[in-house]
């Protein structure tokens, strides 16, 4: 859509835009939202009238409008179109429109856009520029643009060197291009037509034709018209303009070839056009507009393309199931705010048009024990930060691999290894926004023989005035020195009877041990058999006095863990 349509957009409607697009997810991988509407027909234009609507019309020749609860609805067409609309455009109150398709189709709404009436007689001079005949005919020619210029004046452009102009709303229009023999101005003949326009002021409007970008410019209401540059390459298809309106001499221009000659930028009012700032992987644009200093282009396959200054353009597709759906359509409503339509009456929204995207991976490190027996396992812990204003840290993004282990996920990796010297654990991890980093960490793994049983995730319970700390995971290794490490503390004299026993309902004792403590700290070691073999099992604790008439303090300390 061309600048005029954004340029009329009143505060209400901003806000109801802006209400219209959820809160922003911290870290969300893509600037658009889908918005539900009522059509499966390829959307081929989009205008924002005020009260908070949106108009959209079809392929299929339907048009459709947002409500103020944010609802769209069928809006009657009368009679029917069968050829399918190309584009609409809105006053600047909102009242009337003006829908124009294939076949010569024009269609005027007086009620905002709830429902719409086919002119049925507009006309045209027969032939081309730069010498059209005198005879007068039907409309019959494809259309392309439709602008408004001021609130009762629009303009109409299509084939055949088309450009109708209506000073009542809409409600008629007159051939102003041709007359016989003679043309204001002349897109390139030979089927080339003014493909789009944009209009700065109620006289001054811009032109651009899709004969290699002939552009023109008009301070009368296209009395005349006079040829300021060429914009793009190419010389079929629909080019598509956008101008600043707060400086017009900023402008941009498309065409659906693919290449950078076939998007460029002015900044001296169309005299010199020259590459914007992008990638330039384009499959085919079919629509750009600007608004409130952030520029959008749009087109096949999923391109959707944003700039914040209009100068630098970074690509911004949607997420799945739409990153690569063809975009014919797009208005910017502010410098936050736009839309884009497209095929399968796929309609999306952003609040954060204006946004760059993220394009720095985020840091991390491993945290970990750094020695290790052969066989012992070890648990690792991932610490990744993303940069600020970045797009987040990607919580599914967590990737590990060591010697001797199989691929691990997740924000933590427990590995043992079978092989003595440094081993090398390597994490990957990313951000929403799809960028990868990676860590390292090196473990020292030595023989296991004779090596200590280690406890880790410690808990610690109460009982008779003492505390009893039992580890829920206890690592053994090597066929020496197996047992069960056990803290003590007690501030009196009491006595610890610990106890190892299976999980079945009719437990089995497997070892047993007392322990008498005056006072203070103490790990005890619960000597265990070979026979003990990894798995779960619960150690039983109860505390009693001591003397000659000892007895239980306290309910049974029981803590189910992990032997490995």
């Amino acid at each position: 859509m061309g600048p005029f349509v954004i340029r009329c957009v009143r505060a209400s409607l901003l806000a109801f835009a802006l209400a219209l697009v959820p809160a922003a997810t911290a870290g969300a991988a893509s600037l658009w939202t889908p918005v539900a509407t009522n059509t499966t027909q390829n959307i081929t234009g989009v205008a924002a009238p005020h009260a908070g609507e949106l108009i959209l019309v079809t392929s299929g020749g339907s048009i459709s409008y947002m409500d103020g609860a944010g609802t769209f609805q069928a809006a009657s067409v009368t009679p029917a179109d069968p050829l399918g609309f190309t584009d609409v455009a809105m006053s600047a109150d909102g009242a009337n429109g003006v829908a124009i398709g294939d076949g010569g189709a024009m269609y005027r709404s007086t009620d905002a856009g709830h429902s719409w009436t086919k002119d049925a007689s507009p006309t045209e001079l027969t032939g081309e520029c730069p010498t059209p005949g005198a005879t007068t005919t039907p409309l019959s020619d494809n259309l392309d643009s439709v602008k408004w210029s001021d609130s009762t004046t629009v303009y109409v452009t299509g084939a055949n060197d088309d450009v109708l102009k209506s000073v009542n709303g809409g409600l008629t229009f007159t051939e102003v291009n041709k007359s016989p023999s003679a043309c204001v101005a002349n897109p390139g003949g030979g089927g080339s037509a003014f493909t789009d326009m944009a209009w700065v002021s109620p006289t001054v409007g811009y032109f651009l034709s899709n004969d290699f970008g002939a552009y023109y410019r008009t301070t009368d209401g296209f009395a005349s018209a006079s040829h300021v540059g060429d914009a793009v390459n190419g010389f079929t298809g629909i080019d598509r303009l956008a101008i600043d309106p707060g400086s017009p001499n900023r402008a941009w221009a498309t065409n659906e070839g693919l290449g950078t000659t076939y998007f460029q930028a002015s900044t001296d009012g169309g005299t010199d056009w020259a590459d914007p700032d992008y990638d330039g992987n384009q499959k085919s644009f079919q629509d750009v507009a600007f608004g409130g200093g952030t520029v959008v282009v749009v087109g096949t396959e999923g391109d959707i393309y944003t700039s914040p200054d209009g100068v630098h353009f970074f690509r911004q597709i949607a997420a799945p199931p739409f990153a690569a759906n063809n975009w014919n359509t797009t208005a910017v409503l502010s410098t936050t705010t736009a839309y884009v339509g497209g095929d399968n009456g796929v309609l999306l929204v952003t609040a954060q048009a204006n946004q760059v995207p993220d394009s720095t991976a985020p840091t991390g490190s491993i945290s970990g024990p750094s020695t290790l027996s052969v066989g012992q396992f070890g648990t690792y812990t991932a610490h990744v930060t993303d940069n600020a204003g970045g797009s987040g840290v990607d919580p599914t993004g967590y990737s590990w691999s060591a010697p001797d282990n199989p691929a691990r996920t997740g924000a933590t990796a427990t590995f043992a290894f079978q092989h003595t010297g440094p081993q090398t654990i390597v994490l990957t991890f990313r951000d929403l926004a799809g960028n990868t980093n990676t860590a390292t960490f090196t473990v020292q793994v030595g023989s296991s023989a004779g090596n200590s049983p280690t406890g880790s995730n410690p808990s610690t319970h109460k009982a008779g005035g003492s505390k009893i700390t039992i580890f829920k995971t206890v690592t053994v290794t090597g066929t020496s020195g197996r047992f069960i490490p056990v803290k003590l503390a007690t501030k009196k004299p009491r006595k610890f009877v610990i106890t190892l026993v299976t999980l079945a309902k009719h437990s089995k004792k497997l070892a047993h041990m007392t322990v008498t403590l005056k006072k203070g700290k103490k790990t005890v070691h619960l000597k265990i058999g070979k026979t003990v073999k990894p798995g779960t099992y619960r150690l039983q604790v109860q505390v009693f006095t001591t003397g000659k008439h000892s007895h239980k303090v306290g309910k049974r300390v029981k803590q189910v863990f992990v032997l490995k």
